[in-house]
């Protein structure tokens, strides 16, 4: 295989890294049973390696700037991506602060941007962390390669075909030719994007209207000095909930027609709101945004890998004193983001700032992290239990990166009828993300009182 260029989206997201700040996601699988790493290497070796990028490092060449290239590493061993580590205590803390620790390390550079872990617990299970950077994949392109590893609970049945190939431009693109077409056509061609998963988008009436989203987005005021932003210190640390039942969730949400998205976003805010009222009593609460990817690739492209979303920036209602409130709010304004532009027009400024010169990039993607406070995603996945190998998959949690100038990621998934939500912070923003998953509990609990009351007429004891 030649080297090929990254297709621009997945250039612009190569090139989002900060140096005490990658743009890694890292996901865990946690297994029933003792897996040892050479069962790891012979399902990776069938089930990853044929997709070419998992083989492949990424250089950056060209003129007049460069621009960053899959190039087929010489040397690939796939011994030396896999590796074995064990915890220096028990329970869920001490596999958190080695996860912690394992998001805090760079990826090596000239190799392949991924790596994965083998964790011995100790107590007869074991833990799969795998990190890739997000050049690869988004998290559509995650759950694919998920569904892809990972057998049905009680089959034996082989992997499919790994799907078509990353698409790229071709080779021969110039860069000149590359820029030109990025700024003709950027705005304009992300209203042919809109035929995704996501119906409720509707498509752009006309330039103007993407144009005057792009001024909107370039034009809103930076979020305002908060305990959410601060000085990033590469240091990550990571929580997680214990699953919710989906039908729980949905049961929440029913009486206000409100998604599971909805519901859970909803409850974040509320985590969000109590923590900044912890740390600034009977202060004024700033309006708050958080940046949400919105998926526009059809599922059956998700094998192709490399990322296909746009970026939303869904105004957090933490000013709402009750959690029905806040969950009408939320509703609201998610309604508001599926009915804008916003999404596939920033998916097409993404495509045009991964073609520019690094340092206009750089510029860019600054400007955009300084309009919001944090990054939340929402992904689903499996709706079975699944297997590793012979070892069923008792739970998955991924963490989304903040990048740039961020310091805090939340992350939704779905797995088996249950959700689970990850958090990872910069210790340099929020020292013990536990804080935030174990108010989001408590938030949660509070839209279940809300519903057995009436929504919207009740006060939760833990409405301030």
């Amino acid at each position: 295989m030649s080297s090929r260029p990254l297709s621009p989206i997945d250039a612009a997201w190569y090139r989002m890294d900060r140096p005490n700040n990658p743009a890694v996601i890292t996901g865990l699988l946690r297994l029933d049973g003792s897996v040892d790493r050479d069962t790891v290497l012979r399902i990776f070796e069938k089930r990853l390696l044929p997709f070419e990028r998992f083989r492949c490092r990424v250089v950056e060449r060209g003129w007049p700037w460069t621009l960053p290239y899959w190039e087929p590493d010489p040397h690939f061993d796939l011994r030396a991506h896999v590796h074995e580590r064990g915890l220096s205590g028990s329970g869920r803390d001490a596999l958190l602060a080695l996860v912690g620790d394992l998001a805090s390390e760079p990826l090596v550079p000239d190799r392949p941007p991924w790596n994965a872990f083998v964790v011995d617990e100790g107590d007869g299970g074991t833990s799969l962390v795998v990190r890739f950077h997000h050049c690869m994949a988004d998290g559509t392109g995650t759950i694919a390669l998920a569904d892809h590893l990972l057998d049905p609970t009680g089959t034996d049945a082989p992997a499919g075909a790994p799907g078509p190939r990353p698409s790229t431009l071709p080779p021969s693109a110039s860069v000149a030719g590359r820029a030109t077409r990025a700024l003709g056509t950027g705005l304009r061609s992300g209203l042919e994007h809109l035929g995704s998963p996501l119906e409720s988008l509707r498509q752009c009436p006309s330039l103007a209207e993407a144009l005057g989203t792009a001024v909107k987005d370039v034009l809103q005021p930076p979020d305002p000095p908060s305990p959410l932003r601060g000085a990033l210190t590469g240091r990550q640390r990571l929580a997680y909930t214990e699953p919710l039942p989906l039908a729980a969730i949905k049961a929440v949400g029913a009486p206000v027609d409100a998604t599971v998205n909805d519901v859970l976003l909803a409850a974040l805010t509320g985590a969000v709101r109590h923590y900044l009222l912890d740390r600034a009593p009977g202060g004024a609460l700033p309006p708050l945004r958080a940046i949400v990817p919105v998926d526009q690739r059809p599922a059956e492209r998700a094998l192709e890998l490399g990322n296909a979303f746009g970026l939303t920036f869904l105004s957090l209602p933490v000013d709402e004193r009750s959690p029905g409130a806040r969950l009408r709010a939320t509703k609201r304004n998610m309604d508001a983001l599926k009915r804008s532009p916003e999404a596939p027009v920033f998916l097409n400024i993404l495509r045009l700032f991964g073609q520019l010169p690094r340092v206009a990039e750089d510029a860019a993607a600054s400007l955009f992290a300084s309009k919001a406070s944090m990054v939340m995603t929402n992904v689903a996945g499996p709706a079975d239990r699944r297997t590793l190998g012979d070892h069923p998959v008792d739970d998955i949690v991924f963490w989304v990166p903040h990048p740039v100038s961020l310091g805090i990621g939340m992350s939704i998934l779905s797995y088996a009828g249950r959700v689970t939500v990850g958090v990872m912070t910069d210790v340099g923003v929020v020292s013990t993300p536990s804080t935030l998953t174990d108010r989001f509990r408590a938030e949660f609990e509070a839209l279940q009182s809300c519903v057995r009351d009436g929504i919207g007429a009740a006060q939760s004891s833990a409405n301030r």
